[in-house]
């Protein structure tokens, strides 16, 4: 596969049971010590990678640019969606923001508050109410929770009903087009981004999870639609974009 500075979270859809949670479990484990194997994905479009778990405790002087630019972009109140780990929670907090770090994985939220990172719920996005956020934060291709495409305009009223007037939804995701020709997919009428997987540890397998990738034409043409003013606030070489969502 295309190698790019991204990060694949789980389906943040519904709260994980610990044995299903073996992305969680690999974290917890890298953070505790103990060396039991590599946690590996298998996708879609049939290729296996390894998800090396150093990946989700770097500091913010290992960031990415594109992360970096979006944690100076974050005010106000933030939800911290799929938060993992919580480093980029941990960096906000120390900033002194209000920051709130969702995830569904426990061993996340085990790992999150022995890093003293405060406010952490295991709940997914999908299911907050009667909250109100300045900044949505979705990082670390963080679009994919949505899962299949034609998901956008829930997701996107989802995050209208938490937003504060003038609140902010900044995202990352990748342009995946590059997979028609170097695995050589077939057209099926499914769209290109989304792609399924399956995290992989200690010889078990968890279940499989849709995630969204979209590129930054489409991602401009549904949320306008919508009703969302899209500004693109960096983009890499490897066509990984992040991007900040503001009602009209």
């Amino acid at each position: 596969m295309k190698h790019k500075e991204v990060a694949i979270q789980l389906k943040d859809r519904q709260i994980l049971n610990p044995e299903d949670d073996l992305y969680g479990q690999a974290l917890y484990d890298y953070y505790k010590g103990v060396h039991v194997g590599d946690l590996c994905i298998n996708t879609s479009y049939g290729d296996v990678e390894e998800m090396p778990p150093e990946v989700f405790f770097r500091d913010f002087d290992d960031f990415p640019v594109l992360e970096a630019i979006a944690l100076e972009h974050c005010r106000g109140k933030v939800l911290d969606v799929g938060a993992g780990t919580g480093c980029h929670s941990l960096i906000l907090q120390d900033k002194g923001l209000d920051v709130k770090p969702i995830d569904i994985s426990p061993y996340c939220v085990k790992i999150m508050h022995a890093r003293g990172i405060e406010q952490v719920d295991q709940t997914d996005f999908f299911s907050i109410r009667h909250q109100k956020f300045n900044t949505i934060l979705l990082l670390m291709n963080g679009l994919g929770l949505v899962g299949k495409i034609k998901n956008m305009p829930n997701f996107l009223s989802h995050c209208k009903k938490l937003l504060e007037p003038g609140g902010q939804i900044l995202l990352d995701s990748s342009d995946v087009n590059y997979l028609t020709e170097e695995y050589k997919i077939k057209s099926t009428g499914q769209y290109i981004g989304e792609i399924s997987y399956q995290y992989v540890y200690k010889n078990n397998k968890g279940p499989w999870f849709d995630w969204l990738y979209l590129e930054k034409a489409r991602l401009q043409e549904i949320s306008e639609k919508e009703g969302w003013r899209v500004e693109f606030l960096f983009e890499d070489e490897n066509d990984q974009y992040l991007a900040s969502l503001t009602k009209e």
